[in-house]
């Protein structure tokens, strides 16, 4: 894990010397073990590469960056997972390899095999490589977009990018105008805002899309086209068990390269099926000297120590309890928000933040969490209504109903989600998004615009295999992943998500969807395909707790800093009653809905104070 940063086109359009130093010094949180740069120019123009290092595989100096091969240059930001299979390939194809390094591996793949090496490899990355032979500029971002890759381009000035925006407005000397209109989507619509098409909270900050690369030759000309391609090839003819099979064999693949690092590796651990799979398959199969962490809950919603401990005593596991020090988290968030560029999108980023932050102090760089378990098995809730509109009309209609009725419902709070005739209304009339009804009484505003329905890419599938698609690549998994990444190398952690792999998911895509839920379980397929490994505790548990926290928990939201950054806010006051907001700050229990509003709120209050007046 690293950070990029660097410029491709006119000389005389090029950062300053002063700027490319103020850059480097910025990116010492994501690569404090080495900096490096390369510089080349041709005809009138140039090129700059720039590097810094947090040494996860092979920490010696051969592994240092950027890298320059035979053809290709590269910085490179992420880990290749299967470099060590690869190696052998190329070893066994009389390739000469220099290093031990994942880096030497994906430079390799690249000249010899092109972009399309890449559907090859496992793992993942944000890289700026330059091709010496045909001077043109490749940047590229892995299948589901773990590291993030920023970029402002002018036909004109050329493109600067990095994998943190505030590295850019570092090169370009600059801060850019914030984009209003992506604020108040965050605003209305939380994470599912923030990543909606290439746009940031910026309005000349484009962000390349996961699974894309682009390529830009010397005439400033750019090509872009995708890396990966999806399985869309569903075998019906499956059966159940056979699918459970697919599953436990893909998963055992898909992992194996997430454990490997030459340094001591953390992990989130919950009651939860997805963390609880990483943690039991590291300790029984790979042998995994791994330390795992839990936030200490302060309420008995979000308590899970009992199904825990059963994982912890049955595999002798080095757990660790994490109480979160609410007097930091204020300060915390605002420097998250500065250094980021961006807003958190929801509590649980900031509780993510507070884990980091202890994880850290015990020399940790690399965190293994459960991200994507919920997206590619139907683990939410709401997947448990899509499985029910694509079941309607059908024969095993009833049955489904019948057990979601049972099993699901008793643990679901919001009351719309208790309603599967009004979910199906929605969905049929092709509404995507609910309305916020309980957040309707604090607008000065009408936002309904944001609440239409938003286009997809994944039109052409099955509703409940659409839903996940969405949520993989268009709603929460890149809120999730692009946060993950931008808190953990805060920290100078290196973040992973052992789900997050392409054979992982065109292996699931095969898989008929009917046999995503079975007998009223989310997860069903991961949930029988490691049966003999889990604490029938988990097996058996149906309710979905999640990684959260209250906002009461985590922030002091009377405050009086707080209460000041929201009312000097004229964004917010412009869009909100602030006067209500605040009167009803004291409400207790506070609700799931108002407390992510209140969170929102404080990070663009923060987000506005910082730049806004710059």
């Amino acid at each position: 894990m690293c950070g990029i940063a660097g410029y491709f086109g006119p000389k005389s359009k090029g950062p300053k010397k002063n700027n490319v130093s103020n850059c480097m010094a910025m990116m010492d949180r994501r690569g404090p073990d080495h900096k490096g740069l390369y510089e080349y120019d041709f005809d009138d123009n140039t090129v700059l590469l720039l590097h810094s290092r947090l040494s996860i595989i092979d920490p010696l100096p051969e592994g240092n960056q950027p890298f320059i091969g035979n053809d290709i240059v590269i910085s490179f930001n992420g880990e290749i997972y299967n470099y060590i299979e690869k190696r052998e390939e190329f070893k066994n194809n009389s390739v000469k390899l220099t290093t031990k390094t994942d880096t030497e591996v994906l430079v390799r793949t690249l000249e010899q095999k092109g972009i399309k090496g890449l559907e090859s490899l496992e793992g993942m990355w944000a890289f700026s490589s330059f091709n010496i032979k045909e001077k043109s500029l490749t940047l590229c971002r892995d299948g589901f977009g773990e590291k993030p890759l920023y970029y402002f381009f002018d036909q004109n000035k050329g493109i600067y990018f990095s994998s943190n925006i505030n590295y850019i407005f570092a090169l370009l000397g600059s801060v850019n105008r914030v984009n209003y209109e992506k604020i108040l989507k965050y605003l209305y619509l939380g994470y599912q805002g923030m990543h909606e098409g290439d746009d940031t909270f910026f309005s000349e900050i484009k962000t390349l899309s996961s699974n894309q690369y682009m390529t830009i030759d010397s005439d400033l000309l750019v090509k872009t086209d995708s890396v990966n391609s999806l399985n869309k090839e569903v075998d019906h003819g499956l059966s159940y068990n056979e699918s459970v099979s697919i599953v436990r064999d893909s998963c055992i693949k898909a992992f194996e390269g997430a454990y490997r690092a030459d340094v001591p590796i953390a992990s989130l651990l919950s009651g939860g099926i997805d963390s609880t799979v990483i943690g039991v398959l590291a300790e029984s199969m790979f042998n995994c000297d791994m330390h795992y962490f839990t936030i200490s809950a302060k309420s008995k919603w979000y308590d899970e120590s009992y199904l825990i401990q059963k994982t912890v005593n049955k595999y002798k596991m080095k757990h660790s309890y994490i109480d979160v020090e609410l007097d930091s988290s204020i300060g915390l968030l605002q420097d998250l928000i500065s250094d980021t560029a961006s807003v958190l999108p929801s509590n649980t980023s900031l509780l993510f933040a507070l884990l980091n932050k202890e994880i850290k102090s015990l020399n940790y760089k690399v965190l293994l969490t459960g991200n994507g378990g919920d997206e590619l098995f139907a683990g939410y809730y709401t997947h448990h209504l899509d499985y029910l509109v694509d079941a309607y009309g059908k024969d095993h209609f009833d049955l489904s109903y019948s057990n979601w009725k049972e099993h699901i419902t008793p643990f679901i709070r919001n009351k719309s989600l208790k309603n599967f005739p009004e979910y199906l209304d929605v969905v049929s009339n092709g509404k995507i998004r609910y309305d916020n009804l309980e957040d309707r009484q604090y607008y000065r505003n009408d936002f309904h615009e944001f609440g239409k329905k938003c286009t997809s890419q994944f039109e052409e599938y099955p509703h409940l295999r659409r839903s996940l698609l969405m949520d993989l690549f268009e709603r929460s998994i890149p809120a999730q992943i692009v946060t993950s990444d931008a808190v953990s190398m805060y920290f100078s952690i290196e973040n992973r998500a052992p789900f997050l792999s392409f054979s992982l998911l065109n292996s699931v895509l095969s898989i008929p969807s009917k046999h995503l839920i079975n007998n009223g379980f989310g997860k069903a397929l991961l949930r029988d395909a490691f049966k003999d490994l889990l604490p029938d505790e988990i097996y058996n548990e149906r309710e979905k707790l999640g990684f959260n926290m209250s906002i009461a928990d985590l922030i002091d939201v009377n405050d009086p800093k707080v209460l000041d950054l929201i009312r000097n806010c004229e964004l917010i006051d412009r869009h909100f009653n602030i006067t209500k907001l605040i009167e009803d700050f004291s409400i207790k229990p506070m609700s799931n809905a108002f407390s992510k509003l209140i969170f929102r709120i404080i990070n663009v209050a923060m987000f506005m104070d910082k730049y806004e007046r710059i």
